[in-house]
């Protein structure tokens, strides 16, 4: 008889071919469900961002809009070119009327809200990607005559499919 080497002998130790392929298998099933995950990732990080990024512009605008408002004499809604404009006397040595307006204008990236201060003449971009009217809009109310003036305005933001917008109602201390 012919002796067979002690390599395949059936006391040696290794994996049967079954083992071998029910290995494989359960890796392949994680893999599989690693490589889902992954790609649930990579699709739901940019709406995340954009989110963000509209819920941003949206407080950055009301906060601006609201601190200034706040400290107001008169405020104007929608003049000629201006979503908003305020305005209030300095306690300087000598009184100095204050201007804020806020004015959208259109660039190539989108819509822009803009702080224009006089007379010191400053302007700032306040936030970016803002909707045009009528989705973003001031108006003054009272209810009567007894009850103080109130700004309510409507702030909405839009980009990369997330949109987000937030109704701020505001009293301004002086009026």
């Amino acid at each position: 008889m012919i002796a067979m080497p002690k390599s395949l002998k059936r006391s040696s130790k290794g994996f049967t071919l079954i083992e071998l392929l029910v290995a494989i298998s359960i890796a392949g099933a994680i893999m599989g469900v690693m490589t889902m995950t992954i790609m649930t990732m990579m699709r739901v990080g940019p709406k995340n961002n954009a989110q963000a990024i509209v819920f941003t512009q949206v407080q950055n605008a009301g906060l601006f809009i609201s601190r200034d408002a706040m400290m107001a004499d008169n405020i104007t809604t929608r003049p000629s070119n201006s979503f908003l404009s305020l305005y209030w006397t300095g306690t300087e040595p000598t009184p100095v009327i204050h201007t804020i307006d806020y004015v959208i204008e259109n660039t190539i990236e989108g819509t822009v809200l803009k702080r224009q201060t006089s007379p010191e003449g400053a302007i700032t971009q306040i936030a970016e990607y803002i909707d045009l009217y009528p989705a973003t809009s001031a108006n003054l109310t009272a209810s009567d005559s007894t009850t103080k003036a109130k700004l309510v305005f409507i702030i909405q933001s839009s980009f990369g499919g997330a949109e987000a917008h937030r109704t701020y109602a505001v009293t301004p201390r002086r009026m």
